[in-house]
């Protein structure tokens, strides 16, 4: 087997980007593109996965790792004057002998600038989440009203400070005065669909929304009233207020354009991501397995992964790319339907089968959860968030208790139990989540499905395999397999989740050996 690289850089001589071939040996075979240099010292250490290493949660982990290029001769040493950073790198792998159409692609990434020794240099990769790692609003106040004109707040109040975001539907923001004379206010950077302003925890009355900007600037409401200008997220008040101003703010059309999918595609959409590098299939089986209502809103701070990993977790959910650099968000589910591939202990004397792959050693092991998985016989997930929760003491004289109650605590906890499982465990889990839904009867289902994923013995498995470039591109995250073992209650074959994926780790430097984290 040998492994291509194909690097884009930008070549100032030519003033224009050139792709740079490189393999394990020397090839030009069927279909090749154009000659491949023989210079890549071994495979990468590539590692990517789902969640935080070892768990069903926590922050992503996708991996990067450093392709190595011999260089005794010099001959590379001009690549010190090309721009590589941000630039594409693809990976392919296959026999020698093959057609270059039918070399599977392992990775489509990203690269940063060369490091040079005297005898190689090394590309940095970078899996494309690092496209999601920057700021949610690089957009600032410019602080260049006039009295009651402008909704860029002026250079002695909010001038340089980020304008807020969101998506989804949200309660409880606050929202920034961009215009005091005026009194505009505004909950987004972006359009709205709907908004309720509260004075002190009391609903103030709507208005007809304005038509455009200069509509809201130049009218003001009737006393007691807001009317929005839904476009730009802005909402202009008719009388000042005395207490703390909040709103409950939604963005999409409908409730179904709020579920998490959907604002999860907002975001990357949001942040850079053509809508051909996002896997439609994944955004309405999500959609289908978690149709509520979800909401961020942040002041400006943060960055987009950090936020959307917010919202997939909280419908137990990771989003991440994959191997062809496309956007994925899938849910964890209990394993079922049909494997990609079967993963058992062959004869070594024979040959492996269409869709099996060999392994080569095998571990069960606890996960890195809370509780390290034991079996859990209460899960809590939180939900109904308030953004700016309200003491007593500031709201209006008319609230009632159940809404100062209300409006006091940040979150509502959905708990779904089952006292059977302590029977069998005395050290069952009490697990805790965390969710952006909104609504009590979502978190109540989401936090049922979650007690019967984790209240029955499930294994994690760290396997390593051997298989073959075909296989690889079905082995991706998210894949089920099915690991058949005489250990384990395993020789029927156990349908397991793939949550990690390790290549080149461990010495073995082969594109063909994976090291497998399986949940299940």
């Amino acid at each position: 087997m040998i492994l291509l690289a194909e690097i884009t850089g930008y070549d100032a001589a030519l003033g224009a980007e050139r792709v740079l071939r490189y393999a394990t040996q020397g090839w030009a075979g069927p279909g090749a593109p154009g000659f491949y240099d023989g210079r890549i010292l071994e495979n990468p250490t590539l590692r990517r996965t789902a969640f935080a290493s070892g768990t069903t949660g926590g922050r992503i982990e996708q991996g990067f790792g450093e392709l190595r290029l011999a260089n005794p001769d010099g001959a590379l040493d001009g690549l010190a004057d090309f721009g590589f950073d941000g630039r594409n790198l693809t990976l392919r792998v296959g026999e020698a002998h093959q057609a270059y159409g039918a070399f599977t692609v392992l990775l489509r990434g990203t690269i940063e600038q060369p490091t040079f020794s005297e005898l190689r240099i090394a590309f940095r990769i970078r899996d494309r989440i690092f496209e999601l790692d920057k700021p949610v609003q690089e957009a600032t106040y410019a602080g260049t009203n006039i009295g009651a004109s402008g909704v860029e707040g002026t250079a002695d109040t909010i001038k340089g400070r980020r304008k807020p975001r969101l998506w989804g539907r949200v309660l409880g923001v606050s929202p920034v005065l961009v215009n005091a004379p005026a009194q505009i206010w505004q909950v987004n950077d972006g359009p709205i669909s709907a908004a309720t302003m509260f004075e002190g925890g009391i609903a103030i009355a709507n208005g007809a929304p304005y038509a455009s900007l200069a509509e809201l600037q130049a009218v003001s409401p009737a006393a007691g009233q807001a009317r929005a200008w839904l476009a730009g997220g802005l909402i202009r008040l008719g009388s000042s207020p005395t207490l703390q101003v909040t709103a409950d703010v939604d963005e999409g059309a409908a409730a179904a354009d709020r579920t998490a999918a959907q604002v999860l595609s907002r975001m990357a959409a949001a942040a850079g991501i053509l809508s051909g590098d996002m896997v439609a299939a994944d955004v309405a089986a999500l959609d289908l397995a978690a149709p509520g209502q979800v909401g961020v809103w942040t002041n400006g701070e943060g960055s987009f992964i950090s936020a959307m990993e917010q919202v997939a977790a909280g419908v137990g959910a990771w989003v991440g790319f994959d191997r062809l650099g496309r956007l994925r968000m899938r849910r964890l589910e209990v394993p079922a339907g049909s494997p990609v591939a079967t993963l058992a202990i062959l004869d070594r004397g024979s040959a492996s089968g269409p869709a099996t792959a060999d392994i080569v050693s095998l571990e069960r092991m606890p996960t890195n959860d809370a509780g390290r998985g034991v079996p859990a016989w209460r899960v809590t997930l939180s939900y109904g968030r308030i953004w700016t929760p309200l003491e007593r003491d500031a709201l209006a004289l008319g609230v009632s208790d159940a809404r100062a109650a209300f409006l006091r605590e940040p979150v509502r906890n959905a708990v779904a139990e089952n006292a059977a499982v302590k029977s069998k465990h005395l050290q069952a889990n009490d697990l805790a989540f965390e969710s952006l839904l909104v609504s009590e009867a979502d978190a109540q289902a989401e936090a049922a499905r979650r007690l019967v994923m984790f209240a029955s013995r499930r294994d994690r498995l760290r396997v390593r395999v051997v298989t073959r470039p075909d296989m690889l591109a079905a082995i991706d995250l998210g894949a089920i397999v099915s690991v058949a073992t005489h250990r384990y209650g395993y020789a029927s074959g156990r349908l397991m989740v793939v949550t990690g994926i390790e290549m080149g780790a461990d010495g073995w430097g082969r594109p063909d050996v994976l090291t497998l984290d399986l949940w299940g």
